[in-house]
């Protein structure tokens, strides 16, 4: 079954690891010197970016099924 909370944690886990990593790359190089606050964190925007980049693929669909979320995923997630 279809489910934001499960494609989030992925989501979250991928950018807990990438930004930690991302950011200690960049202070070390001087390509920034402060890290602001920000409204969203990065897994939220990246989980609404992936969840409506696959909704619109679904709607371009030549033969569209019934609406159902849970085509819109891999049966994995």
């Amino acid at each position: 079954m279809f489910s934001l909370d499960v494609l989030f944690c992925h989501v979250d886990d991928f950018c807990k690891a990438f930004e930690a990593q991302w950011h200690r790359k960049l202070l070390n190089h001087g390509g920034i010197k402060r890290v602001r606050a920000k409204s969203l964190c990065l897994s939220e925007i990246m989980t609404i970016v992936n969840f409506f980049c696959r909704l619109i693929a679904y709607c371009h669909q030549p033969k569209k099924p019934s609406l159902q979320l849970e085509s819109l995923l891999p049966p994995y997630l």
